[in-house]
């Protein structure tokens, strides 16, 4: 069944890949394409939720003009702005730099907790993943499906299990080590 984009609203917000294509300005008025048929209160939407996630000051640049981390947090708004009841994001943290990494990371956990939204995300640094996250599911190629809370699922074992690599514990933080430096 094809279903009507305006149908979907409030139902699933979606942030996937990493393209900036379809953005021209962030404002709405110019291009701000938030997936919405506009009234006057999905105008009030996308503001509210443009101060939300901290981007108000951002509404007048191009998309082009952005950094990752700003982009990533217009992404974030664009689904937000669906009133979704959960979210589906594809490597959210990816490409920023370090000081929005974690930014980005808070920004997803504040939006579970004040707005009650199921976040399901994929992610490859498992430190910042052990941060955040309640719930982890790794997939291993040749091993079933590991899933549990981030102290069940971050073995040493189950690691090497996904990644093919060693792994190290210290401090109860995770450290990558590559072939051959063990």
């Amino acid at each position: 069944k094809k279903v009507r984009q305006d149908e979907l609203v409030g139902k699933k917000g979606f942030v996937l890949g990493n393209t900036s294509e379809g953005y021209g300005n962030i404002y709405m008025d110019d291009d701000f394409d938030m997936d919405r048929y506009y009234s006057d209160s999905d105008y009030e939407i996308v503001r509210k939720v443009m101060e939300e996630v901290g981007i108000s000051d951002l509404a007048e640049r191009t998309v082009h003009t952005l950094s990752g981390g700003e982009f990533q947090k217009v992404r974030i708004a664009r689904a937000l702005a669906q009133e979704p009841e959960f979210m589906l994001l594809d490597e959210p943290a990816a490409n920023p730099d370090f000081v929005y990494e974690p930014q980005l990371m808070e920004l997803l956990t504040k939006i579970v907790k004040e707005k009650n939204i199921g976040i399901l995300f994929s992610m490859h640094n498992v430190n910042m993943a052990a941060s955040y996250c309640s719930k982890m599911i790794l997939l291993p190629t040749a091993a079933p499906v590991i899933s549990g809370t981030p102290q069940e699922v971050l073995t040493l074992e189950n690691l090497k299990t996904t990644f093919g690599v060693e792994f190290e514990q210290t401090d109860g933080r995770l450290l990558f080590l590559p072939r051959g430096t063990k």
